[in-house]
């Protein structure tokens, strides 16, 4: 069964969303003395961001397929049978886990019985005298999504008697992650660090899977984050902080790597972008931009046939976004640490969405010749960084279910290098809080420095460019002896998606 309709949307992103993704930067603000410490930060600090994260290993969420799993004795088998896209189906048992190491025993006959969509048996394969140890596996042509293998295994090797462990597996297909979009500022300063997010879907919706999100800088890996759990049809960001040491245009590449169980179409796992790396400026300029995205489908799946007749009903819907704010100045020093820092998106004329992030602010730390200090919250990072005549602000905002962070995020450097030490320990994500864009927005940064000196960055109102779609689908199968047999699946997949770009020179 092919589910076409339900996934357009995620399929259209590219042609519906403009270019450009969360912008980050820095911000400018008024030359004044200030303590920083250079020192361990405190317990305090480190609980407060902490506790914001979850280990990779925590699976934010897993309604996919699960591995079948059955018992006789000592004996514990567990099974899957994967469809790929080229029409092959790898059907494999264990007596450990699957995805992990093979459990003990010995897999000693393996009788396989698929069974048809209809109901009909199809041709039983034995497999005899074997040595496969605690793992067995073998690929077969010609089995569909959604048919039944029944594999009856004889485990040797545990108790004294042979086991005879019976799973019956549906036939699922591989999970389909894709890079959907790589995210970061428009431009930056040199040495300076920035975050890019990238946004990662799986869209086939029968199961989860693991991968690496790798970035990349005109063809060199510079950050990533290892371990991340994307559910069945849910979307997922990851997010990446680097520098770049030279000006000019930098290509940047988010490639989701080593997928387990595997992954369904590897064309569609690399997103790019491009930054351009400038040297700071006289005036106080604010870059912003931002892109939401919403999608539902409705529709009914039917089965007929001569003896029977089903129709379900099923429904989803996905929303994500994601934007980021930056300014800077080149002739003001922050006095750290900072009193107040906070975000605020106006939609229309009205404040709607605000971000405190002075309460989640680490102490100052110091990078070769700047000071800096970051801070997080639900939906948002923002990181300040000042050296003798100048000043970077950025914040992004992620609106996906959950953000996961690179351990390079919150690094403590100092001359001699970077700390093992990491905000982000082990990696970790947040729970993300998605925000809609009106029809004309406005994003503003507000900080106030340790001398109580405040600062704003605030763009012009920007008007913002939505597109939307209703498409209905409309697929059947018919099968059988006598094609007396079918299978439709009848829906509609609607959407939008909104972008927008907003500036101020600050003069």
């Amino acid at each position: 069964m092919q589910f076409w309709g339900k996934f357009f949307g995620a399929a259209a992103i590219a042609a519906l969303i403009a270019a450009g993704g969360c912008s980050h930067a820095g911000g400018a603000l008024p030359q004044t003395g200030g303590s920083l410490s250079t020192g361990p930060r405190h317990a305090s600090d480190i609980a407060a961001a902490t506790s914001l994260f979850h280990a990779n290993s925590e699976k934010y969420r897993d309604t996919g397929s699960h591995p079948v799993t059955g018992r006789s004795g000592s004996a514990a088998v567990q099974s899957r049978a994967l469809l790929a896209k080229d029409g092959t189906t790898l059907v494999e048992a264990t007596t450990g886990t699957l995805d992990a190491q093979p459990g003990s025993g010995n897999f000693r006959h393996v009788t396989v019985t698929p069974t048809t969509v209809d109901g009909n048996l199809d041709q039983t394969q034995a497999y005899n005298n074997l040595k496969a140890g605690g793992y067995w596996s073998h690929t077969y042509t010609g089995l569909a999504r959604n048919e039944t293998v029944k594999l009856d295994s004889n485990i040797t090797d545990l108790d004294p008697r042979t086991d005879v462990v019976t799973t019956i597996d549906t036939v699922k297909k591989r999970p389909d992650l894709s890079a959907l979009k790589l995210a970061g500022p428009p431009k930056a300063y040199p040495n300076q660090p920035v975050t890019f997010t990238a946004t990662v879907s799986e869209l086939n919706g029968d199961l989860g899977a693991h991968a690496d999100c790798i970035l990349s800088a005109d063809g060199q890996q510079v950050d990533q984050s290892l371990g991340t759990w994307v559910d069945a049809a849910g979307t997922v960001s990851c997010a990446f902080q680097t520098s770049f040491a030279t000006t000019g245009t930098k290509h940047l590449t988010v490639s989701v790597a080593n997928v387990v169980p595997g992954d369904w179409d590897m064309s569609n796992n690399a997103a790019q972008t491009t930054i351009e790396i400038v040297d700071p400026v006289v005036k106080l300029q604010t870059w912003a931009n931002a892109f939401a995205y919403s999608q539902s489908v409705n529709g009914t799946q039917t089965y007929s046939a001569p003896w029977q007749s089903e129709t379900t009903a099923y429904s989803n819907s996905e929303q994500y976004s994601s934007a980021g704010i930056s300014a800077y100045t080149y002739d003001h020093q922050f006095a750290f640490p900072a009193q107040q820092a906070s975000a605020v998106l106006n939609i229309d004329g009205s404040d709607a969405y605000s971000y405190d992030l002075g309460a989640n602010m680490n102490a100052p730390y110091q990078e070769w010749y700047e000071t800096c200090q970051s801070g997080f919250t639900t939906g948002a990072y923002m990181n300040v960084c000042s050296g003798s005549s100048w000043t970077n602000v950025w914040v992004s905002l992620y609106g996906s279910q959950v953000t996961y962070y690179s351990k390079t995020i919150g690094t403590q450097c100092n001359y001699w290098g970077c700390s093992t030490y990491s905000w982000v320990d082990n990696y970790g994500y947040t729970d993300g809080r998605t925000f809609n864009l009106g029809t004309t927005d406005v994003f503003s940064l507000n900080l106030t420095d340790g001398a109580g000196t405040k600062y704003v960055g605030k763009t012009q109102p920007a008007a913002v460019q939505t597109s939307s779609w209703n498409y209905p689908y409309n697929s059947c199968w018919s099968y059988g002896w006598y094609y007396d047999t079918t299978w439709c699946d009848t829906g509609t997949t609607q959407g939008s998606s909104s972008y927008v770009y907003a500036y101020d020179s600050g003069t």
